[in-house]
């Protein structure tokens, strides 16, 4: 497929879809979803599977940018007054919605327990994109949009640690990998340490120039 079929018309017609989204008073994220449902796979199938996954790093660098807007709301000196609430609402996300999976699982008659709880902790996350695409749309302002981005952003980061545990655990229960049960689990967390110490590191380099020089 040509690269103008697969990538120059649909972002075109995103466009497109998104400004009559605006005129209809929706956000214009909505018009370029219907946009990609209708020219995908699954119905008109202008762009097929396979340039889908030509665009994966063009996607994955997307999601990295989306993880950085996201990330800059977790200013916890200003999310201070509504912690307990963040707090609660992470922790009755990252448990109940994984349980109640998990039952309708059980339910449906999938009796694979690894399988089920990685279903569980997929179904935790919230759409960054769409959140942030949408606030920044409306350029909102204030307490309920610094609550809302970072409830998101916490969210996603419980449902990352916890598909991560989910899935090594999976692989434990189908004798993938081999090892103890306590090697098995310790696989994500090594995981998730490389990443947190990289942002670590790169957060510190980024502040230390301006705490020597009083900020920009």
């Amino acid at each position: 497929m040509s690269p103008v079929r697969g990538g120059g018309f649909p972002s075109g017609a995103a466009i497109g879809g998104g400004w009559l989204a605006k005129r209809a008073t929706l956000p214009s994220i909505t018009g370029q979803i219907v946009i990609g449902v209708l020219l995908g796979p699954s119905v008109i199938g202008l762009v097929e599977r396979d340039a889908l996954h030509q665009l994966v790093p063009m996607t994955e660098f997307a999601l990295g940018l989306i993880a950085v807007t996201v990330g800059n709301h977790l200013n916890f000196r200003l999310l201070r007054p509504m912690l307990g609430r963040l707090t609660l609402l992470v922790a009755l996300e990252a448990t109940l919605t994984p349980a109640l999976v998990f039952g309708a699982m059980r339910l449906a008659g999938l009796e694979d327990t690894g399988l089920d709880w990685m279903l569980g902790t997929m179904a935790i996350a919230t759409a960054p994109a769409t959140i942030v695409a949408i606030v920044a749309e409306q350029k909102a302002r204030g307490s309920f949009v610094r609550t809302l981005v970072a409830g998101v952003a916490l969210n996603n980061m419980a449902c990352v640690v916890l598909f991560e545990v989910a899935r090594t655990y999976s692989q434990f229960e189908h004798g993938v990998g081999g090892g103890s049960m306590l090697e098995t689990l310790a696989t994500p967390g090594l995981k998730l340490l490389s990443p947190a110490l990289l942002g670590a590191a790169v957060a510190g380099a980024a502040w230390s120039p301006c705490g020597q020089t009083g900020g920009v």
